[in-house]
């Protein structure tokens, strides 16, 4: 058996692809992410453009609403790869395909996201609550208890649907199965 490369095993995390990474869902994947990135480069093309000529006009509302505008496009663009990979069966769970190593990792996938999410969102709380108080709570131990208790739920926000999906997607592999 081959052993994957760091970029396959990259673009299987990003599409959410399980079991073998065999060339239909390589050309798939490949596929997709060429139509998105064909979008998102003439979409920054065209917004840098508008951006670069309304700059010296207009600075204040270029500084709030190009960020936000980007960040909309990324989040539009993330939920068509999303639906297109669930549509063209990219990220379909093949239970015949699976070792029971691989069945076993399912279930712990939800811990390592609420892990994940919960330091992160701690990471990020605690940076912009530094920048925007000047740092002047961040010692205290009741805002670290806050701190801890929002990361907390923010983490169990995202691992609880993310719990639902993995076991979702297992169920609807093996109907399709039987």
């Amino acid at each position: 058996m081959n052993k994957e490369s760091l970029f396959d095993k990259i673009i299987k995390r990003f599409y959410g692809i399980t079991g073998p990474f065999d060339e239909q869902k390589r050309q798939q994947a490949n596929k997709l992410g060429n139509q998105v990135f064909i979008c998102l480069s003439w979409f920054l093309l065209f917004a840098n453009a508008i951006v670069l000529t309304l700059a010296n006009q207009y600075p204040q509302i270029i500084a709030w609403a190009y960020p936000a505008v980007v960040e909309l496009v990324l989040l539009g663009l993330f939920f068509y790869i999303t639906w297109k990979s669930h549509q063209t069966h990219l990220t379909d769970i093949e239970p015949e395909l699976q070792s029971p190593k691989e069945e076993k990792q399912f279930k712990h996938n939800t811990l390592k996201i609420f892990c994940y999410s919960a330091l992160t969102f701690y990471v990020f709380i605690s940076v912009f609550r530094y920048l925007t108080d000047g740092g002047k709570t961040l010692f205290n131990i009741h805002t670290q208890l806050q701190l801890l208790a929002g990361s907390f739920i923010s983490a169990l926000i995202i691992t609880i649907p993310a719990y639902f999906m993995i076991q979702l997607r297992i169920k609807n592999g093996r109907e399709e199965e039987e």
